[in-house]
C-alpha cells in the first residue's frame, strides 16, 4: 500500500489521506499540477534557473499536504485565473492559504517585475543619451508602451512613473471589481509602486 504521508515530492510534500485525486482518467488534475508546480518553483533542485526571483520561497507546511492545498484551491479557483502570493502582501514569499488568492492574467502580468530587463535605474524609468535626461514610461497591457516624459533626475522621473502605475491599477481594480475577491480588490486600491521595486 502507497505510504500517503511519505514526502515524495521534492522531500517535502506528501499526498495526504483523504479524496482528492491526483489523476483523473490517466491525467494529472489542474489541483495536482497547480500544487506540484508550487512546490517546485520552492523546492525543486534546477528551479532557481527557470525561477531566479523565486529564491528563499516556501509553501506553508499546512500546504505540504496535497490534500489540504487541493481544499482550497477547489473553493477560491476561478477557471483561467492565476495563483499570486504577492498582491496581498507586497515581497511575500510564502505560500499558504492567508496570503494566496486567484487573479486574471491582466492583474498578474501587471504586476510582474522584470528585475533583470531593467538595469541600473528604478522600474520605469530609463537614462536617455541623446536627450540627457531620464524617460519614464510605462507599459500598457501586455506590449504597448507609453511615454510619460523626459526629466532631469531619476527619482523625478520615478515619481511620474508610481503616479500612472498607481492609477492604472486602481482603474483595473475597478475594471474587475465583481470578478476577484474582495481581500484582492482592497489590495488593488492600496497598491503602492516602491522606488524599489
Amino acid at each position: 500500500m502507497k505510504d500517503v504521508f511519505k514526502k515524495s515530492v521534492y522531500g517535502v510534500g506528501y499526498l495526504g489521506f483523504g479524496t482528492h485525486k491526483t489523476r483523473f482518467n490517466n491525467k494529472a488534475t489542474k489541483t495536482y499540477v497547480a500544487w506540484k508546480n508550487m512546490m517546485f518553483r520552492c523546492y525543486g533542485n534546477n528551479r532557481l534557473k527557470s525561477f531566479p526571483t523565486y529564491v528563499n520561497c516556501f509553501v506553508c507546511e499546512e500546504w505540504h499536504n496535497f490534500q489540504n492545498f487541493s481544499e482550497w484551491f477547489n473553493s477560491k479557483y476561478v477557471e483561467g485565473y492565476h495563483m499570486d502570493k504577492d498582491l496581498l502582501f507586497k515581497d511575500n514569499n510564502i505560500y499558504g492559504p492567508s496570503t494566496c488568492v486567484f487573479i486574471p492574467q491582466e492583474i498578474n502580468k501587471m504586476l510582474t517585475k522584470t528585475d533583470s530587463k531593467r538595469g541600473e535605474y528604478p522600474i520605469g524609468v530609463f537614462y536617455n543619451k541623446n536627450i540627457s535626461k531620464f524617460t519614464a514610461q510605462i507599459c500598457i497591457g501586455f506590449k504597448k508602451r507609453k511615454f510619460l516624459g523626459n526629466f532631469n533626475n531619476c527619482n523625478d522621473a520615478f515619481f511620474e512613473y508610481k503616479k500612472e502605475k498607481e492609477n492604472i491599477i486602481k482603474e483595473t481594480a475597478e475594471k474587475y471589481r465583481d470578478a476577484i475577491s474582495e481581500q484582492a480588490y482592497v489590495a488593488l486600491l492600496e497598491y503602492k509602486v516602491n522606488i524599489t521595486d
